[in-house]
């Protein structure tokens, strides 16, 4: 598949964060036309229709205008266990991520089975109304798991929903894009 092809040019690195056991993935940023040279025409064709969502939720939203970088994110979660721990894309606490408004996630895994794991796990509960950080999963009353399949679109608020990977036991992959509040300042990915 394309997101093979991508993990094995090694495009794709270690974030910081998994030294310090947050997450186990690799990930990298794509454009479309960056999507078709180091990927594919199927994931530059995603990368810009995932980018059309911003219209979309624009309409059918009470949020401030919305903006979708130009660059998404590529993950490869490489089996043997591979987690991101519990959190959310907007805590308020980061320059980087507080401008995130809709996490938006597309899974490009086939065949993917129940005892491959790797499922995504949104945590629900009391504080998921409001925008007050809701930092431990023993917060949640309940949760929803999600199965990372090819062609599954997840779209949730950023800044409520907290969220996680479950140890995936075969390589997993997603592309992800966060849609922002325009008003906000431009950084790394916005371009």
């Amino acid at each position: 598949s394309e997101m093979v092809q991508l993990a094995s040019s090694g495009y794709l690195q270690l974030t910081p964060q998994s030294t310090i056991g947050i997450r186990d993935d690799f990930v990298g940023w794509l454009t479309a036309d960056e999507a078709s040279v180091h990927a594919g025409s199927v994931t530059s064709t995603v990368v810009q229709a995932m980018r059309g969502l911003a219209w979309e939720l624009q309409k059918h939203s009470q949020f401030p205008p919305l903006f979708a970088p130009t660059r998404i994110m590529a993950t490869h979660y490489p089996g043997n266990g591979a987690k991101y721990v519990a959190h959310r894309d907007n805590d308020g606490g980061d320059d980087h991520t507080s401008d995130r408004c809709w996490t938006c996630i597309v899974y490009c895994n086939q065949g993917w089975e129940p005892s491959d794991g790797g499922l995504l796990r949104c945590h629900l509960g009391p504080n998921d109304e409001t925008t007050q950080p809701l930092k431990q999963s023993v917060d949640a009353t309940h949760f929803v798991d999600v199965p990372p399949v090819a062609g599954t679109l997840v779209i949730f608020d950023s800044r409520r929903i907290l969220h996680e990977v479950l140890p995936a036991f075969k390589s997993r992959f997603a592309l992800t894009l966060w849609i922002d509040d325009s008003r906000a300042q431009s950084g790394p990915t916005k371009e």
